[in-house]
């Protein structure tokens, strides 16, 4: 090679440097420098003097779909891409429903990091925006009562304490007010224990 092409006209072992990182193409371990050895790259098929192989302005480094133009991204692991997968985060709601009607983040699944996912969230009825549903210091996945349910508890039986203390009541309006607050109460438990499981 003529010395005007070669980029080490003083070193007989290189001549070329497609990177321009001044190691000679011979010496370099990655010539396009994109982060995938050339070894590597020769293995999956990419082209080692092409940052990104595939044009979709993903460098093949970066780009977990590197001979796919169509897909570079694969939040959840699952081997289908972000751009065919309905649920990038594989937490059990599609990716147009989190973005349309939850507000939640598509490419996480648990969007307020509380340690419930927000499909679970959901299905508890806690707020899957904020770590702390009731705000009494504990994030939901550590609160046996997320949803404040240990002070609904604490309301039905100063309501019934009120009750009781109205001599004013029928005896029937008593007795149904009692059943009301029984039924509450069941209510309540068979959340908890739901909760517990």
């Amino acid at each position: 090679m003529a010395d005007k092409e070669d980029v080490f006209p003083l070193n007989p072992a290189e001549s070329e440097d497609n990177d321009g990182d001044s190691i000679g193409n011979n010496a370099d371990l990655d010539d396009d420098n994109d982060g995938v050895a050339d070894e590597v790259e020769k293995i999956v098929g990419t082209d080692s003097f092409n940052r990104d192989t595939d044009g979709d302005m993903v460098e093949d480094g970066d780009d977990v779909f590197s001979l796919d133009s169509t897909e570079w991204q694969d939040t959840d692991k699952d081997g289908l891409g972000n751009n065919t997968d309905l649920d990038d985060d594989n937490d059990g709601i599609a990716d147009e429903e989190e973005l349309f009607v939850f507000g939640t983040d598509p490419l996480s699944p648990d969007t307020d990091n509380d340690g419930l996912s927000d499909k679970e969230e959901i299905d508890l009825g806690t707020n899957f925006l904020i770590e702390d549903s009731d705000g009494d210091g504990v994030i939901d996945s550590r609160d046996n009562f997320p949803l404040d349910l240990a002070k609904a508890q604490a309301s039905i039986v100063e309501a019934a304490g009120i009750l009781i203390q109205n001599e004013g009541l029928s005896l029937t309006k008593l007795l149904a007010g009692f059943g009301l607050v029984l039924v509450i109460i069941l209510v309540l438990l068979f959340f908890r224990k739901r909760k517990q499981n």
